[in-house]
């Protein structure tokens, strides 16, 4: 469960406060983490597949994913103070959620904070690297007689993880993971960090959703009618919110 997870606050002599929340099962990295923003910075490799400003580190046997997020308006950094939870710390809980419904992603290791007053506040997401070998994007340039399953199992699987309230509020092809295993094509999300998580997501949100990917146009009349099928609705309906949505 992620109320299993440790909270650790930490001062460090640089009068920076590092709030830590970690994953017990790596807690043996904590010294590690607890600087993650110098190795992020001095050996943190980027991703060739995508371009969203995660960046890989090796450590104890591990590949550790980091996403470091950029300091917000100041409204939003006030509403972190006061009541909403953090980006990186929503990345670290939907993380959490989704592996416990079943879905693949990062494991979560820890959300690293770094705070000098008030209202500064650098925030790093930190998970194990999916090991998944293609991004969604790769699948725009495959033929389409290649990639009929591959449209038809991601449809599915982007059905049932909006039936279980989880919606990427910018489904990008970038941030899902694909790769064929046993036979299966399986898919894995890479940021968390704009997912909403909660109620079951509707139809009409579900489509909305998947215009994001700006795919062409066989692609997206294909994973539509996919979607469809598999949401049991109305495949005319569907075309209208994805249209909708795109225009």
């Amino acid at each position: 469960s992620i109320f299993e997870h440790l909270i650790i606050l930490i001062k460090k002599k640089t009068n920076i406060l590092v709030t830590l929340i970690i994953n017990p099962k790596y807690e043996r990295l904590r010294d590690y983490l607890v600087n993650i923003a110098d190795h992020f910075e001095d050996t943190g490799r980027t991703l060739p597949m995508v371009n969203n400003g995660i960046r890989l580190l090796d450590v104890d046997g591990l590949t550790l994913c980091v996403k470091h997020y950029d300091r917000t308006s100041w409204r939003n950094r006030l509403a972190v103070r006061i009541y909403k939870a953090s980006k990186g710390q929503h990345s670290y809980n939907c993380a959490a959620q989704l592996r416990e419904r079943g879905f693949a992603t990062q494991e979560p290791v820890a959300y690293v904070a770094y705070r000098r007053n008030l209202m500064d506040q650098n925030m790093y997401f930190v998970g194990v690297f999916s090991n998944y070998r293609h991004s969604l994007h790769e699948a725009f340039g495959m033929p389409h007689s290649e990639r009929a399953e591959l449209l038809e199992s991601f449809a599915r699987y982007a059905a049932r993880l909006h039936e279980e309230g989880f919606l990427p509020i910018a489904c990008r092809a970038d941030n899902i993971l694909f790769d064929r295993i046993d036979g299966r094509y399986r898919f894995s999300i890479l940021d968390t960090g704009n997912m909403k998580c909660g109620r079951k997501v509707s139809v009409e949100k579900g489509c909305k959703s998947l215009a994001a990917l700006q795919a062409d146009d066989a692609f997206n009349s294909a994973l539509i009618r996919a979607y469809a099928a598999a949401r049991g609705a109305d495949e005319a309906e569907c075309q209208k919110y994805f249209e909708r949505a795109k225009s």
